[in-house]
């Protein structure tokens, strides 16, 4: 046998430390991976070809498994009345997801979210603001803070008449999708029915009996410009109010007038859409998209 060759029992020789070795790491990653208990692993010098394994007798905790189902907070059973209609909701753990109305001891009205708004993410019901409005007259640069002050606490209750019949309805809400919410509003008067749907595009309705009549009116945004020839957050979005009229929820205009601006506040939106169309026709010159105009050219706005 020459120099260069081993013979067969020295390859073993050879190769027991490493196979230990490797069965040593395999064996301690295994027990490592183990969540039922925790594992320590002491490795004896290879030479020795012993493993040494200490385990804990104690099992490591773990959070109980719960289903969607299961998941609800522990929340008082809240209960809202008026006279003699009683409203239960049921509450989980985002909005609820169910709803009775019962008249004395007579069910009256029942939705769920599972059953009836098969397109909704979660359900709430919406309250109103019983108060005034902050100002009689909108302003002209003035949004919702002119009728929803700032600080101003909805309702304790659920309740709204829309319809001036003395009766209160009820709005309940689910969102649909991840911008829109659906408001339906439900007479309790007599049997029950629905009186209107208002769905609000990336804006949340307030409902507030704005000019003191007796009926409640919506505060929600017109979404009709929404992403025009802009981007999402620049989108514009009016205020606009609706009140319910020959069983329909229509423009009440005359709720939303404004006050003129002042003189100063007209020349400085003069002044701003000047430098606007400035700007912006700086900006198209440089890229070539325009000839440039002479002085006895006028811009009512920049484009868009």
């Amino acid at each position: 046998m020459s120099g260069a060759e081993v013979c067969p029992q020295d390859r073993l020789h050879v190769k027991q430390p490493v196979l230990a070795l490797v069965f040593a790491l395999s064996l301690a990653l295994t027990l490592g991976r183990s969540s039922e208990q925790t594992t320590t692993v002491n490795v004896k010098p290879i030479a020795e070809a012993q493993l040494t394994v200490e385990t804990s007798s104690e099992p490591v905790a773990r959070p109980a498994e719960e289903s969607w189902e299961d998941r609800e907070l522990n929340l008082s059973q809240k209960v809202y009345r008026q006279a003699s209609v009683l409203v239960e909701p049921h509450p989980v753990q985002r909005g609820i997801d169910s709803v009775a109305i019962y008249r004395g001891k007579n069910l009256i009205l029942r939705k769920s979210l599972r059953s009836d708004f098969t397109d909704g993410d979660f359900m709430w019901l919406s309250f109103p603001y019983a108060k005034k409005p902050a100002k009689s007259v909108h302003s002209f640069d003035g949004d919702l803070n002119d009728y929803i002050a700032d600080g101003m606490k909805s309702a304790s209750t659920p309740f709204a008449d829309f319809n001036g019949d003395g009766s209160s309805e009820i709005i309940l809400t689910y969102n649909y999708g991840n911008a829109s919410d659906i408001y339906k509003i439900y007479s309790l008067r007599g049997t029950t029915k629905e009186l209107g749907t208002i769905e609000a595009v990336r804006c949340t309705a307030r409902f507030m009996d704005v000019d003191q009549d007796g009926r409640y009116e919506v505060l929600v945004r017109d979404p009709r410009f929404f992403g025009w020839k802009t981007c999402n957050a620049c989108s514009p979005m009016p205020l606009v109010v609706l009140k319910l009229e020959e069983k329909k929820f229509k423009l009440a205009t005359k709720l939303m007038k404004t006050q003129r601006p002042s003189k100063e506040r007209q020349r400085k939106m003069l002044s701003d859409w000047g430098k606007a169309c400035t700007n912006e026709q700086a900006d198209l010159l440089q890229t070539g998209l325009v000839e440039k105009y002479d002085n006895t050219t006028f811009r009512l706005a920049p484009s868009v």
